[in-house]
């Protein structure tokens, strides 16, 4: 049986990181024809600093004008199957699938009741987005979940779980090597002895959980290690920066094309992220590269093997974070270490590879029961 043709919603933009909607698409990429739905319209849309009401009504027109070109790109390049990302884009991508009778896959990225529930959100917010999940999970042919724990929250939701497949985010490993130096720069490991240590933070700060993480590293954790007396540059790295008032330490780097070399540049990186839902894609980026790591207890939730001591400093409380950066700055021998182990746990159970056969056999089967009915 030919691979099927794939509708991808939305198209995205190769990144160098290892963010879930271009890893997946790359996947797909290697053994299928993938056709692109490009989302439009979404620098204005999701701008939260414009007025609600523009916004939501342009938000319906784009929705509605994306489902009728994707009708049409998909009836034009024989498509088989529909593959999702975020619920935004399943609404248009089921509706395609329906119309059509294709078996529709939607990859969320996290449970909606968790994440409004993580992040205190109101009554309203919380029955409107856990009800679109709930709608989406129970309509679509699989519903593919980053972690265990997001998908028993869709199953007590009433998703059957026989439709919930666990694909976490991972690493391209192969990927990753290939942009690593063969041998260490000689003036890098210098500076890493003379020099200041170099802790970094990197993510979207759209994203409320990284903007929470940013104010904690300029408010409690620079002027800790300053206190101890520790020299060290704090590099912030990512999409839309804030540019208020930081702490001298820390620099901001803005968006980089590679952050794979920014992280095994730096000493230590640090996830003082302590919301959210899913799993923290610039975790995966960290033990990727073996790079040492202080994480927040919240981490574990999408990644349960991590072990404090063993794979980071895993930190349960806030108030203790500062602390344990300043212990691993003092003992970068222990904490090469352990980056070690948590390379070889992304080797294991964190490496695409792992997953893709995961996935073809999961589209071979939905397309050949469609093909059968």
């Amino acid at each position: 049986m030919e691979p099927p043709t794939i509708l991808f919603i939305p198209e995205e933009q190769e990144v160098g990181t290892s963010d879930r909607i271009p890893a997946v698409m790359r996947i797909l990429k290697r053994r299928h024809a993938v056709v692109g739905l490009p989302a439009r319209w979404g620098g204005i849309i999701y701008n939260t600093e414009r007025a609600k009401a523009p916004r939501y009504l342009l938000y319906a027109i784009e929705r509605t004008l994306t489902a009728l070109r994707g009708l049409r790109i998909a009836r034009k390049e024989k498509v088989q199957l529909v593959f999702c990302e975020t619920p935004h884009h399943a609404l248009v991508g089921l509706w395609i699938a329906r119309v059509l009778g294709l078996p529709c896959i939607w990859d969320s990225h996290g449970n909606a009741l968790l994440f409004a529930e993580s992040m205190g959100r109101s009554r309203f917010y919380t029955i409107l987005s856990s009800g679109v999940d709930r709608f989406l999970g129970r309509q679509v042919d699989a519903l593919i979940t980053v972690s265990q724990r997001d998908a028993e929250a869709y199953v007590r939701m009433g998703v059957p779980s026989s439709r919930i497949h666990v694909i976490p985010t991972s690493a391209d490993l192969d990927r990753v090597d290939r942009t690593a130096p063969s041998t260490p720069s000689p003036a890098r490991e210098e500076e890493r002895v003379k020099g200041p240590s170099s802790l970094l933070f990197f993510g979207s700060f759209k994203y409320a959980p990284n903007l929470d993480a940013l104010r904690f590293i300029n408010e409690r954790l620079a002027p800790y290690l300053e206190k101890e007396g520790i020299p060290c540059e704090i590099r912030v790295a990512g999409r839309d920066v804030p540019t208020g008032a930081l702490h001298p330490s820390i620099r901001p780097l803005g968006f980089v094309e590679d952050i794979h070399e920014w992280i095994r540049g730096s000493d230590v990186c640090v996830v003082p992220v302590w919301k959210g839902v899913g799993i923290l894609t610039k975790v995966v980026d960290i033990m990727a590269t073996g790079t040492p790591a202080v994480l927040s207890g919240f981490v574990v939730h999408g990644i349960p093997e991590i072990q404090d001591g063993v794979h980071a400093l895993v930190v349960s409380r806030e108030d203790e974070f500062p602390e344990r950066v300043a212990f691993a700055l003092r003992h970068p021998d222990r904490m090469r270490e352990m980056a070690r182990n948590a390379r070889r746990l992304v080797e294991e159970r964190y490496d695409w590879k792992v997953y893709e056969p995961v996935l073809e056999t999961l589209m071979a089967s939905l397309t050949r029961a469609r093909g059968s009915a």
